[in-house]
């Protein structure tokens, strides 16, 4: 088809994924039913028309992207207290007894003839646990740590017989048994809508479903138009949330309740679009020559989006041979947008204008 004076392609995500399971929103080829011979350095093209159908999806992007792990800290530990009434063997076979139920005990580990005394501290639970001793327990005992996590830990000092003897009798000295936090796993399922309240609402389900009374979460929409998501409930809980979902509400590590997060983005700061295709002569772009056929901003709705541009911008056209359309989506830093909705496209193909 030569001397062509205008025409108009239409271009889609949706079509073009049913022809071939390689393309995605963000990367596909469209075949034209009928090929375009162009005179070489002639044509221009421009987007007169982009269609946005956002799909109603937030997970399945990456492995455990839809997991929120929440942990009750309370009542985690008990105080075991080691009391002088005799000398040294006594009072540890005496702390021995009354513990042997408990499964935790303090061991000789090594005696020598000249009296020097080297002690161990263990359990016999099969989850991790924690030690934490205090400054006294650490001195008579030889500690030089006041936090330990292993199932026999030795001291590294010999057992401190002078600090002992100073102490009075009835005098006491302590460590804690720290047991690891209560965590529960929620696996959000797709929201009914993808938004904020879309999400919190999946949140609140997942709580009530695994017996969670002690948190809330609430959504909360600002006259200017910002969303907001606040934690509250008991101070004794935590909550993190997968990498994903944590890029996208804007916060990092886990919370705790009377947090708010504000700085809320499901497309993970993706402001920007560059609508890539090497139907285009490549043109300068930051610090290289690059294909670009569009800048638009990201639709920061989730709804059905249509832009109408006017003036268009038109691009030198690099093929003589128009047969297949290859369209990327990709942001400022060429990474492909994390976007799976129907993206379809109207293109305007003219003569250059002089």
């Amino acid at each position: 088809m030569e001397n062509l004076e205008s025409h108009y392609l239409i271009v889609s995500s949706d079509e073009a994924k049913k022809h071939s399971s390689s393309n995605v929103s963000s990367n596909f080829y469209t075949t034209l039913k009928t090929p375009l011979k162009l005179e070489s350095n002639v044509y221009e093209i421009g987007v007169a028309e982009l269609y946005f159908k956002p799909c109603c999806r937030l997970f399945g992007y990456e492995h455990n992207d839809n997991l929120v792990v929440v942990e009750e800290n309370k009542g985690n530990y008990f105080r075991e207290i080691f009391v002088k009434i005799k000398k040294i063997w006594y009072d540890v076979s005496d702390f021995n007894k009354f513990n042997q139920e408990k499964g935790i005990k303090i061991s000789i580990l090594q005696y020598t003839l000249a009296g020097v005394l080297h002690y161990a501290l263990e359990h016999e639970y099969k989850e991790e646990r924690e030690f934490r001793l205090s400054d006294k327990f650490m001195e008579i005992f030889g500690f030089e740590k006041n936090s330990y996590r292993k199932k026999l830990i030795i001291a590294e000092k010999p057992y401190d017989g002078a600090a002992y003897a100073r102490m009075k009798i009835g005098e006491t000295a302590f460590f804690e048994l720290v047991l690891p936090p209560k965590s529960t796993n929620l696996y959000l399922r797709e929201p009914s809508e993808v938004s904020v309240a879309g999400l919190v609402n999946e949140l609140a389900e997942q709580l009530i479903q695994h017996h969670i009374t002690e948190i809330t979460f609430s959504a909360n929409e600002h006259e200017d138009g910002s969303d907001e998501i606040d934690l509250d409930g008991d101070i004794d809980f935590s909550v993190t949330f997968s990498k994903r979902l944590s890029s996208m509400l804007g916060i990092e590590g886990f919370i705790r309740p009377k947090y708010k997060m504000t700085n809320i983005d499901f497309f993970r700061g993706n402001k920007r679009i560059i609508i890539f295709s090497p139907i285009v002569q490549p043109q300068l772009l930051f610090d290289s020559a690059e294909p670009v056929l569009r800048f638009l901003n990201h639709p920061r709705e989730q709804k059905n989006a249509v832009l109408s541009f006017n003036p268009i911008i038109y691009n030198p056209v690099h093929k003589t041979m128009m047969d297949v359309i290859n369209l990327k989506l990709m942001n400022e830093s060429r990474q492909p947008i994390p976007f799976e909705g129907d993206f379809t496209t109207v293109l305007h193909l003219r003569p250059k204008r002089i």
